[in-house]
């Protein structure tokens, strides 16, 4: 487990072999609320926040919503 903390490593859920990539699935969603959290907390709308970061909005919904990468 190298550097990592333990309490990483028990919010990953077991690879699933019948789900591709099931192992990534819990992070980006976990990511995606808490993106979410903060935003609203800071006061950001989805377009305001996207301009910002000079991201389309509808890339800062998909990371919301976990259904995109964040690279």
């Amino acid at each position: 487990r190298g550097s990592f903390p333990i309490d990483f490593f028990s919010h990953i859920i077991i690879f699933n072999s019948t789900r591709k990539n099931s192992i990534f699935v819990d992070i980006k969603a976990k990511l995606g609320k808490r993106l979410k959290e903060l935003r609203i907390k800071n006061g950001f709308s989805q377009e305001k926040f996207s301009g910002i970061c000079e991201l389309d909005r509808t890339y800062i919904a998909g990371i919301e919503q976990g259904k995109r990468n964040v690279s």
